[in-house]
């Protein structure tokens, strides 16, 4: 009973200590354990964390000798990187980085890898020909045409005020009569 007791105790403490960090993932659990190890005992931390040992020492393994996809992948992003960097606008995203390193067919295991690393081509905003006309831009503003009508009597010429928002549902847009001359 008595080493029941010390048992709950000791996990208690590691949970306090735990209790500050947020560790989603295994991953995330095994590296806060081979932190902890030095103070408390592996099957403890484990165990607080609901993690068995065997899957620990297997990650251990895996960071200390990495297997041969692994050794890939860190090679591969080597490669990613590099023809990512040399490229001058960095616009080569995953379908044409695979088509220069020469495997078109690993086109989602580049993509992963340009996750995992962080590197992404900026996006660009496109002009849809069906959306609203964007307020600045040249080749979609339209010509006031109102500036050289004359109005001879009222009623004539009518101003509205339309917004148009993007919504998830689709295009929301909103109408209003402002005025009229």
């Amino acid at each position: 009973m008595r080493v029941e007791n010390a048992k709950l105790l000791e996990q208690r403490e590691v949970l306090k200590k735990i209790a500050g960090h947020p560790l989603r993932n295994a991953a995330e659990r095994y590296a806060r354990i081979e932190q902890m190890s030095g103070q408390y005992k592996i099957a403890w931390l484990c165990e607080a964390l609901l993690v068995s040992r065997s899957g620990y020492y297997a990650w251990i393994k895996r960071r200390r000798f990495p297997g041969p996809r692994q050794l890939e992948n860190m090679r591969l992003g080597e490669r990613i990187r590099e023809e990512f960097m040399r490229r001058s606008p960095k616009t080569y995203g995953s379908p044409r980085l695979a088509q220069v390193l020469g495997c078109p067919s690993r086109r989602n295991r580049i993509a992963r890898l340009m996750r995992l690393e962080r590197i992404f081509c900026p996006t660009t905003l496109q002009v849809s020909s069906h959306g609203p006309p964007i307020a600045g831009t040249a080749e979609r503003s339209l010509p006031n045409r109102l500036r050289a009508l004359v109005v001879r009597r009222p009623n004539q010429v009518w101003a509205t005020d339309v917004t148009c928002v993007f919504t998830a549902q689709g295009w929301f847009i909103s109408g209003r009569c402002s005025g009229y001359l």
